[in-house]
């Protein structure tokens, strides 16, 4: 009986946590699709020029902070061409260590308000495309994660074909996409995410623990009440 109260306390805070996130407002889906930056050329290994270098210009317009893997601070904008791209001519794609243009490098994408780039914010969905070549068989992930760094889900798809990277659920706060480090992997493009809201204030996780608490508790007097 006591790991079935541990289990019920621990499903009130979590209930009590996705309703916090869920009242907020998340607003109409915002797409990215790259055609206002200079796009370089689409050989890997190639050196990334500044101009075509993303990390954070979109940030105070859309919330949003790119970096790679490899400890590079951006990742690469790149023109891929029509019928390449699945809209327009631009795409993304990773960076190395040494700067050059690697397909096959991890890359991350995280959130913050755009009226206030300082403060963490989420969203509760996120896709991205990968362009329109299929390269082989080799897999591709998407890992959404929370504020904390707790992973959400994830998602997985082969490059076979044209697919999308896509997860819906609350308090999405970054994204990790990545895939085997083979010469021809994927390129990205059509970001989508619904916009953001920032994270709850301490404040309120403070009363989403008293909330739980006082939940516990309540079960607690109930299930003494029936013993007795």
């Amino acid at each position: 009986m006591k790991q079935l109260f541990r289990i019920r306390s621990a499903g009130c805070l979590g209930a009590v946590f996705s309703l916090l996130l869920a009242g907020s407002s998340y607003g109409q889906p915002v797409t990215v699709d790259f055609e206002s930056f200079n796009g370089m050329s689409f050989f890997g290994g190639t050196p990334v020029p500044a101009s075509a270098q993303l990390s954070s210009q979109l940030l105070s317009s859309h919330g949003l902070l790119f970096s790679s893997d490899s400890g590079s601070p951006f990742v690469a904008v790149v023109a891929l061409g029509a019928n390449h791209a699945t809209s327009g001519i631009n795409g993304i794609g990773g960076v190395d260590s040494s700067g050059l243009l690697s397909y096959g490098s991890a890359f991350r994408i995280e959130f913050f308000l755009p009226s206030n780039p300082a403060v963490p914010a989420v969203t509760d969905f996120f896709s991205i495309r990968g362009d329109l070549i299929a390269n082989g068989n080799h897999p591709v992930t998407l890992e959404a994660f929370d504020v904390t760094g707790g992973l959400l889900g994830s998602m997985t798809q082969i490059d076979s074909q044209p697919w999308t990277l896509s997860f819906a659920g609350a308090g999405i706060h970054s994204v990790h996409i990545s895939q085997a480090p083979v010469a021809f992997s994927a390129a990205f493009d059509d970001l989508t995410f619904n916009a953001l809201v920032a994270v709850p204030e301490p404040s309120a996780f403070a009363l989403l623990g008293i909330g739980a608490i006082a939940m516990a508790g309540r079960f607690w007097f109930r299930r003494g009440g029936r013993q007795s």
